[in-house]
């Protein structure tokens, strides 16, 4: 995943998307959080990084409006000064990232939790070199993204990672190897 986010890899004229998708309660903000934070130690995004819940799964989902509400305040704009409409914020934002590209360098947007394309389009910086990281549990075709899809790990390396943890979390507990047929049974 850092590969698809190292802004010296490419010589594209369009914004890098990447998406990790996979069932709910996977993960994937996690490894997302993860990889950015990795990527900025490594001096990849020296502008930063955004981070966006659209809360696309719950009951009242960000509009792209508010999204773009968010990512204006973020960088620095003041309520005031902030369009009304759609269109106008999502040129200022354009513009804003734009000179954030020309004085910082690169930024990285991470949008979490989106659940399709429409929501997240207002929200891609317009300039190359700028990344967008995007969590999902669809998996958005129309943004033409580079695609990490978080499967469902196997019966046996699901023993071990419950395993893993029990131990990191006391080092004396047997539970598993004791109830290793129940651990199976759960873990499929």
């Amino acid at each position: 995943m850092l590969t698809a986010l190292d802004t010296a890899e490419s010589a594209s004229t369009a914004v890098l998307v990447s998406s990790v998708t996979g069932l709910g309660g996977i993960d994937k903000t996690a490894l997302a959080l993860e990889a950015a934070h990795r990527a900025q130690q490594l001096g990849f995004f020296p502008a930063g990084v955004l981070f966006l819940d659209l809360h696309a799964y719950d009951d009242v989902p960000v509009a792209p409006e508010q999204a773009l509400e968010q990512l204006l305040r973020a960088l620095g704009v003041p309520g005031g000064h902030i369009p009304a409409s759609a269109d106008a914020r999502a040129g200022l934002y354009r513009s804003m990232v734009a000179e954030v590209a020309e004085k910082q360098g690169a930024l990285l947007v991470v949008v979490d939790n989106a659940s399709h394309a429409s929501q997240v389009r207002p929200l891609l910086p317009g300039n190359p070199a700028h990344r967008v990281l995007i969590t999902s549990r669809d998996v958005l075709a129309q943004l033409g993204a580079q695609l990490l899809h978080l499967g469902v790990l196997t019966a046996d390396h699901a023993v071990h990672a419950l395993e893993t943890a029990l131990r990191t979390a006391n080092p004396d507990d047997v539970r598993i190897s004791r109830e290793l047929h129940h651990t199976r049974r759960l873990s499929h």
